[in-house]
């Protein structure tokens, strides 16, 4: 009984990763955030301390890229990893996009990935959050390492 437990977890869990087809890491993302507040628009640079967010596209699952990323340094405790979904909309030889949408809509974050540059372009749309019945816009990049599987 406890073999084949054993042999049913293993299973499980190397059924949950899939094998990664492409592998990116980047440096922190950094940037300029425009906030619209009470009839005006403030603008700021803005990153994400401490943050090296990896995306994974699996081989089985090519449309979709996986996103570890985490809170930031900011917040005054150390970065926890979390993983997020967005949909590939466009596939090129120089230039991929990922789209994700939460909350019905109220946030919407583009990511763009160009591997001959070594590059993420990340841009995200958001209302009522962070800021109650205001907009807020990021555009910022990263410097990242595309790895391939053999």
């Amino acid at each position: 009984m406890k073999l084949q437990f054993s042999i049913s977890l293993l299973f499980i869990c190397s059924s949950a990763f899939a094998e990664p087809y492409l592998t990116i890491t980047c440096s922190e993302p950094t940037g300029d955030r425009f906030d619209y507040i009470k009839g005006t628009i403030e603008k700021d640079t803005d990153k994400y301390s401490g943050i090296q967010p990896t995306f994974i596209i699996e081989k089985a699952n090519s449309d979709t890229v996986s996103i570890i990323w985490g809170h930031t340094k900011a917040y005054g405790e150390p970065p926890t990893a979390s993983t997020k979904k967005a949909k590939i909309v466009t596939a090129g030889t120089n230039q991929f996009s990922a789209v994700r949408t939460v909350n019905a809509g109220s946030l919407l974050e583009v990511y763009s990935f160009f591997p001959s540059n070594g590059l993420l372009y990340y841009a995200e749309h958001s209302f009522g959050f962070p800021i109650l019945d205001g907009a807020t816009s990021k555009s910022l990049y990263a410097k990242c390492k595309f790895s391939y599987a053999p």
